[in-house]
């Protein structure tokens, strides 16, 4: 975050200073709480607060809404990692698995700084974040402050299982803004302390001396629903840590002014937070007692569209802020506003690139070409800045199909849960809707040699004007899409053998040398190459990219009436490989392939109009008894044979 004004102030102390006089300074050392210990009850925040990431042996950094005084040191930034602890070294992966016991202990693994990194440790254990890490800001804090109900605080939480696991691991950090901490272990997966360490080190890892264990690989020591509290100002009553600080702080007297312009450039979630220091100048300490007054003790709000997050700031516009001191804290301040430019300087951010294909043919080239759409269809898009989806109808759908005929047939989901083709890439801007222009670059080499496309997607910011005029630079990006020829060696062969049938009536060609007019050949007839996913392309007549296929039939030979057969050769050309001559034969049979079909005489002896089953039967007429009758004669049919 940028933060640019039109005149001098004062950033230095401001928030940095202890502002109780007589008192420890603050997080130094902690303190571990023994009485009015907290007993929250997790409120998950996986829906309204951003998620910094998931995974295994890994980490994050989270970028605080308000500074925190980390083991005496105010942080802006903090390191999360997915093993359930929380680091000042912003160069440690997150890969320490191995829960260390007992405290103070050297890291299995670290970041640059090594032991030198300072530790909070509210569940130290090998845990992969299958749901993720969530960082939420509030003021008040959701977990309200037994001093101070008012105060803000970040909550950051962990949502997985242990490793190799499946039962649900759930906890949460709450940083007050005062600088206490209070750990919430709500699901442990049935491990309940038993492989894990919740307390804190400090720097200098085994050599620490800022250190407490809370537990440590016991069994019982972490049930489900535990509540850990650390004071950062040397009491063990929770409910002390901020009202001794007060108590023992007369009004701070001070001589300031507005600033009254701002320029802050927002983050990639188009928000930020604006500090007292940026937007007051003068003198922050009259008497000279070297202590200032807390940043809680300015009430800055911002009159965005959201003021009730005081002084966070919504989205990009120009905005008026105020600030109205608490009078039991500040003298010599009755109250300030001024404006804050608030700008998206963040370009675009490529979430999600297509993929090609692995297997596109040069007949293929025409079906992804974008540049052969008519010149009236929009090769630009507009894309909710959150999610990939596309708004207001503005892709056109012949444009559709080529972007999706120019991925590999999968799909993602985006942020917002909807399901993506691959080939429609996914630009991420926190500000507005993004609007993504495509070209493509078609690169013709020999006749012979492969296509590449090279598809570039232009994406630019959308109404975040800037206070200077000037536009964010687009972002722009690209993947190439290569279009292979076949090889005379990838084609198979046909069927040894085809048979038609006398009665099929097939389409016939036109007489050949020998005079005859042999059925012509079906499409699967044809030599043919077979793709990676199974399907077949047949060579027919037309040929395929750079394969032509053709046949040549051979004479007769007659075997019986209406029955002969023929050798079909068919003979396959590669013209980028002109010597490159493959054929295959086939034997074709054409004739008589059924027998006649036969029907016995039958006889009605009862008249009911069905045919008897069985013998005939024929009674004796005469006085010899003998019986004389003339036998029916059977009948025939044949499908080829009108006289069989």
């Amino acid at each position: 975050m940028l933060f640019m004004v039109c005149c001098l102030f004062v950033a230095g102390g401001l928030l940095a200073q202890n502002p109780c006089e007589n008192q420890p300074e603050v997080g130094v050392p902690y303190t571990a709480i023994t009485q009015n210990v907290p007993s929250f009850t997790l409120i998950d925040i996986s829906a309204s607060g951003t998620l910094l990431g998931t995974g295994d042996d890994a980490a994050f950094t989270a970028a605080l809404e308000h500074p925190f005084t980390y083991f005496g040191t105010m942080m802006t930034d903090l390191r999360i990692s997915t093993n359930g602890y929380i680091s000042d070294d912003l160069t440690d992966n997150g890969p320490d698995l191995s829960n260390d016991c007992a405290l103070p202990s050297n890291y299995s693994t670290s970041g640059g700084d090594g032991n030198a990194a300072a530790r909070l440790y509210p569940y130290h254990d090998d845990v992969n974040v299958t749901m993720g890490i969530v960082l939420q800001y509030d003021m008040p804090s959701i977990y309200p402050h037994a001093a101070d109900a008012t105060m803000g605080a970040h909550v950051i939480q962990w949502d997985g299982v242990h490793f190799g696991g499946a039962a649900q691991v759930l906890f949460q950090t709450v940083l007050y803004d005062n600088g206490d901490i209070v750990y919430i272990i709500d699901m442990t997966g049935g491990e309940n302390g038993s492989g894990s360490t919740t307390g804190w080190n400090g720097s200098g890892g085994a050599a620490a001396t800022d250190f407490f264990t809370f537990a440590c690989d016991a069994a019982g020591s972490v049930p489900d629903g535990s509540n850990f509290a650390i004071s950062a100002h040397g009491t063990d009553d929770f409910a002390d840590a901020v009202a001794a600080c007060q108590m023992n702080t007369g009004l701070e007297e001070v001589n300031l002014a507005a600033v009254t312009e701002v320029n802050v450039t927002l983050n990639e979630n188009c928000r930020a937070m604006l500090l007292p220091s940026q937007v007051l100048t003068g003198d922050f300490d009259v008497d000279g007692n070297d202590s200032f007054p807390s940043a809680e003790a300015y009430n800055l709000v911002v009159m965005d569209n959201d003021p009730s997050n005081g002084p966070i700031i919504d989205g990009c516009g120009t905005w008026q802020w105020t600030v109205t001191p608490d009078p039991e804290q500040i003298a010599g301040l009755t109250g300030a506003w001024g404006f804050v430019n608030a700008e998206d300087k963040t370009s675009p951010d490529t979430i999600q690139l297509p993929t090609s294909a692995d297997e596109l043919f040069c007949d293929d080239v025409d079906l992804v070409n974008i540049n052969v759409l008519p010149s009236n269809v929009s090769r630009c898009w507009t894309q909710d800045g959150t999610g990939a989806n596309t708004l207001f109808g503005s892709m056109n759908p012949q444009l559709r199909a080529r972007l999706v005929a120019g991925g590999d047939g999968s799909n993602y989901v985006d942020l917002n849960g909807n399901t993506i083709p691959n080939g429609i890439p996914y630009f991420f801007d926190g500000c507005s809707n993004v609007e993504i222009c495509v070209n493509d670059i078609v690169v013709n080499g020999d006749a012979c040699e492969d296509v590449v496309i090279t598809r570039v997607f232009t994406a630019t910011d959308g109404d975040c004007p800037s206070v200077s005029g000037e536009e964010n630079p687009a972002t722009v990006v690209s993947y190439n899409i290569t279009f292979t020829r076949p090889s005379i060696s990838d084609v198979n062969g046909v069927d040894s053998l085809a048979q038609f049938s006398c009665d099929e009536n097939p389409p016939l060609l036109p007489p050949n040398a020998f005079g005859n007019q042999n059925p012509a050949p079906t499409p699967q007839d044809f030599p043919f190459i077979t793709l990676a996913s199974g399907g077949q392309i047949f060579l027919d007549a037309e040929g395929f990219c750079n394969l032509g296929a053709t046949f040549q039939d051979g004479p007769r030979i007659i075997t019986c009436d209406q029955t002969y057969k023929f050798v079909r050769t068919f003979t396959v050309i590669d013209w980028c490989e002109v010597d490159s001559i493959r054929t295959f034969t086939q034997l074709v049979k054409v004739g008589d392939f059924d027998a006649p079909t036969i029907v016995a005489p039958t006889q009605d002896l009862n008249f009911d109009g069905i045919p008897d089953q069985g013998p005939l039967f024929f009674s004796t007429n005469t006085a010899d008894c003998e019986a004389i009758f003339a036998i029916p004669a059977g009948t025939t049919s044949d499908n080829c044979d009108p006289n069989p």
